[in-house]
């Protein structure tokens, strides 16, 4: 935790696992996605195209 700590503070960018980490990119592309929209003024566009099922294994 440390060394995470320490790495952090460079700011560096956010890796994400394809599957893992879906939930998370759609996050972050439905908020890049709605900040853009606020500033052009023109319509969201959602990330996804249509339903999902995810699956996890642990």
């Amino acid at each position: 935790m440390i060394q995470q700590a320490e790495g952090l503070k460079l700011n560096p960018r956010l890796m994400l696992i394809d599957d893992a980490d879906r939930q998370a990119k759609w996050y972050f592309a439905l908020k890049a996605n709605l900040l853009e929209s606020r500033r052009t003024g023109a319509p969201m566009v959602h990330p996804m195209d249509g339903p999902v099922t995810l699956r996890w294994r642990s």
